[in-house]
């Protein structure tokens, strides 16, 4: 070979060399520099420098080595899946590194919640790679994970079996690893009950070296097992020093646990006011929110446990004044709330609700979105529900549904909204919210004891109301099915009987009512039972089985509260039967015998119509029991009807002066609604009219008449009232005109006031038209008139008009003015205007309009269809 070509191949080989050198030392250059921001701990540079190397080296003997360091990057930059998947992706070329890959696999898992997956992946490392250094991290973390799982009893068997992979890579020497798996295992005692084992692996820690925060563990886990194991003074002197302990460790959180656990041993102890004030070192600003919260709650407990409510309201209130924009404000209003209206209900003071109130809508005004709202709505609730306020409470109530969770509250809170929605009326929605309070009741054993009877009954209320007797029904059956014992079992089948009867299904109702004296024989609600059944038969009509059925039911339960009533409805089939005289006994001796009942006012009311209704010889009587009705049953529905009554049958027996003693009366209590007032104070002007009449200074009686139908038209404007009044007013004048006949224009103003009115009915407007009639007619006689007849044809006008209007579809005839408008109207044509074929007209409107007339007019019918002949014939000549 020439010198040349050696010299050149040399060149060749120096080059390749330097390339390989020169790939080498990028390699290196890339790797130390991913590796120096993961020393620095700038994780994020980390992550993106190794993915680099990985990509860019793939060959690289360091590739193992990159994927782990760039794995831990991103676990420390809490990306856990990110690492599971990463590791997964690489695992087949892990090679010797295997169990590492294994490791941060677990880690990664455990960290992302997946404690599942981590046991199994903790497990698998400690059986599949013996000889791995990491073998007692991973049986630790595989007991660590199970822990999580709350499978206490395994973790406890993993790290206390002395074949076990924990006891056996102890050997290793890794102290700490050691020392976190025994306060482990203590912490598995402690959950387990076994305080005894949990001392014991305390006690196995021994001497080693502990970091602050493991010393703050061991005493405070020593505590709860010296605790556990009833050593209660042992674990209250340990636990003195702990708060300072995890101060030291720079661990306020666990200050806070620290002084919850000392106030737990004090409470132990009895010394509850020394623990609630222990407490009030974890309401400060250094304690989380939550520490805050649970604190305030417990002291809270403790002074309503030591019986001093006031005292924890006290505490609650200070707190909010010390922190006025803490976070944790809202347990202590809500807190508060709570505690003024149990303090409320159990009568302990004055203005306690209105102060629970107050505070409770602070919570909700002042934290919208805290998780504690819903309770605040539901305390809410009871407020308003307390106050009779439903429709502010349904409203609470239903915000409390909407924001609690799945809970016996929440199924409270459905019941009670279903509650409010029912004292309102609004049965389909409380129908609705029962059966979701039963949904939720039915998941939590004390809310379904104790909500789900009544909530069923309550739906079957609410069911009858809307007359759904199937929803009643099947309400009715599920409390028989589930709770056939209890106090709605037979109520809720007496109220669905109730309601077949209501309804006509009698068919049903007996077959219902044989059930009840099968299931509840001896039912305090039997005689209500029986009672029910009785009255079906007096809805079907068959008022001799109703009154066998009342007689039977006095007989059977004679002394029952019901007796009053069921008096009542046999007399009143009595009557239906034709027997009044025993019904007349029985009402009168019913109202006797019970005077606080309320059937007794009806009783009487029923005796003084039975007077009234034979007329003449028995209205004093009448006149006489309404009135005792009146002064005996004040409060009665009936009592102010019954003055009415009395009135109006002086009337009937012409005793004016009684009757206006009674329309008095009526028009001045208080307690007389606007209708009833109207008629009595109509009834009392009437009873003047009739007074008039005997009185020597006439005109003067009947200007205050004219006064009182002034006040009805002055109270009721634009109504047939008012039009009612003006025909009275008119009627008054027209009397008046008989002593001065300048009220005879007063008169025509009156009823010419009355018809203008739009509210004026039929029988207002033909009242005043015979009343004008009447004027003009009376006008028509006096001296001073010069065209007499004129003024005849104008009243027979207003008759015609009467009849007109009576006859006109659309309204409703008023027979009474539309005979008197045929009558007047034909006596007026026949006898002075002696217009035979209106006269004839009408005479034969009113035989038409009453037949029994016609025997009594026919012969004026005849005699004025004679005369109208006549007259014919003679014109004709």
């Amino acid at each position: 070979m020439s010198w040349v070509r050696v010299i050149i191949c040399a060149g060749l080989l120096l080059l390749a060399g330097s390339g390989r050198i020169h790939a080498a030392l990028g390699e290196e250059r890339a790797f130390g520099k991913a590796e120096t921001s993961f020393g620095l701990k700038l994780w994020e540079n980390a992550d993106a420098e190794f993915g680099k190397f990985i990509e860019n080296y793939p060959k690289s003997q360091r590739l193992v080595e990159a994927v782990l360091l760039q794995a831990q990057a991103r676990f420390k930059l809490k990306k856990f899946p990110v690492v599971i998947s990463l590791l997964a992706a690489r695992r087949g070329e892990a090679g010797t590194r295997a169990d590492e890959f294994q490791y941060w696999t677990a880690e990664a898992q455990f960290q992302d919640g997946q404690f599942k997956s981590a046991a199994e992946s903790f497990g698998r490392l400690a059986q599949e790679f013996p000889a791995s250094p990491k073998r007692l991290e991973a049986s630790v973390g595989e007991a660590a994970s199970r822990a999580k799982l709350g499978d206490w009893k395994t973790a406890a068997e993993l790290l206390r079996k002395p074949d076990g992979t924990f006891r056996q890579a102890a050997g290793a020497g890794d102290s700490d690893m050691f020392v976190r798996g025994l306060l482990l295992l203590a912490e598995a005692g402690i959950a387990l009950g076994t305080f005894a084992d949990a001392e014991t692996a305390l006690n196995e820690i021994g001497t080693r070296s502990l970091s602050p925060i493991q010393d703050w563990q061991r005493r405070y886990q020593l505590c709860r097992a010296q605790l556990g194991l009833n050593r209660v003074d042992e674990a209250q002197r340990g636990s003195t020093n702990l708060p300072s302990l995890a101060f030291t460790a720079g661990r306020p959180d666990l200050a806070a646990e620290s002084v919850a656990l000392g106030a737990e041993i004090l409470e132990k102890l009895g010394r509850r006011a020394e623990a609630a004030s222990l407490l009030g070192q974890n309401l400060t600003n250094n304690i989380s929110v939550e520490g805050q919260r649970l604190a305030l709650e417990k002291i809270a407990a403790l002074y309503v446990a030591d019986g001093k409510p006031a005292e924890a309201c006290v505490a609650l209130e200070e707190y909010l004044v010390r922190f006025t924009n803490s976070p944790a404000a809202d347990e202590a209003l809500l807190k508060l709330g709570e505690l003024y209206l149990k303090r409320h209900v159990s009568g302990e003071g004055s203005n306690l609700l209105a102060r629970a109130t107050t505070n409770l809508d602070r919570c909700v005004s002042g934290f919208p979105n805290s998780k504690l709202r819903g309770r605040a709505e539901l305390n809410r609730g009871w407020c308003f529900w307390i106050s009779a306020a439903m429709a502010e409470g349904a409203t609470a109530f239903a915000h409390a549904a909407e924001m609690l969770p799945s809970s016996e509250n929440l199924a409270v809170a459905r019941f009670k909204l279903a509650d409010c929605l029912y004292a309102q009326t609004n049965y389909s929605g409380a129908l609705e919210n029962y059966r979701a309070a039963l949904t939720e009741a039915a998941l939590w054993p004390r809310a379904r004891e104790s909500l789900t009877a009544t909530a069923l009954y309550q739906s079957v209320r609410a069911a009858l109301a809307l007359t759904n007797l199937t929803a009643a029904t099947d309400a009715m059956r599920k409390i028989l099915e589930t709770n056939p014992r209890s106090p709605e079992a037979d109520r809720s089948v007496l109220l669905v009987t109730q309601g077949l009867v209501t309804s006509g299904d009698s068919g049903a109702a007996g077959g219902l009512f044989r059930e009840f004296v099968e299931r509840f024989p001896d039912s305090e609600l039997r005689p209500q039972m029986e009672l029910v059944m009785a009255r079906a038969a007096e809805k079907a009509g068959d008022w001799a089985a109703a009154q066998s059925a009342y007689g039977l039911w006095l007989e059977r339960f004679g002394t029952n509260a019901m007796r009053a009533e069921v008096e009542f409805r046999q007399a009143l089939a009595l009557v239906r039967l034709g027997n009044e005289t025993n019904a007349f006994n029985l009402l009168t001796n019913l109202a006797a015998t019970f005077p606080t009942n309320e059937f007794a006012p009806q009783a009487q009311w029923w005796v003084a119509d039975y007077y009234y209704r034979q007329g003449d010889a028995q209205l004093i009587k009448a006149e006489q029991d309404y009135k005792l009705l009146y002064q005996k049953w004040p409060d009665s529905d009936l009592a102010l009807q019954a003055l009415m009554m009395a009135g109006r049958t002086a009337m009937l027996r012409l005793d004016s002066l009684n009757a206006m003693e009674h329309f008095t009366n009526l028009i001045s209590n208080a307690k007389c609604k606007d209708e009833l007032r109207m008629q009595a104070l109509a009834a009392y002007g009437g009873a003047l009219i009739k007074q008039a009449a005997v009185e020597t200074n006439r005109l003067a009686v009947l200007e205050l008449v004219i006064g009182v139908f002034k006040q009805i038209r002055e109270e009721k404007p634009n109504t047939e009232w008012e039009a009612q009044a003006w025909g009275e007013t008119g009627s008054c004048y027209l009397q008046m005109a008989a002593r001065d006949a300048g009220y005879y224009s007063n008169a025509l103003q009156a009823f010419q006031t009355a018809l203008d009115l739009p509210a004026a009915g039929i029988s207002a407007r033909s009242r005043c038209r015979v009343g004008m009639a009447q004027v003009l007619e009376l006008m028509s006689a006096l001296p001073t008139t010069s065209d007499q007849v004129s003024l005849l044809k104008a009243a027979r006008e207003q008759y015609a008009k009467v009849i007109d209007e009576n006859r006109a579809a659309g309204e409703a005839r008023d027979l009474f003015w539309l005979r008197k408008a045929c009558l007047e109207g034909g006596r007026l044509s026949y006898e002075q205007l002696f217009d035979w074929g209106a006269a004839g007209r009408f005479y034969e409107l009113l035989c038409e309009a009453y037949p029994p007339l016609r025997a009594t007019y026919q012969r004026r019918i005849d005699h004025a269809r004679a005369q109208e002949a006549q007259e014919k014939l003679q014109s004709q000549k």
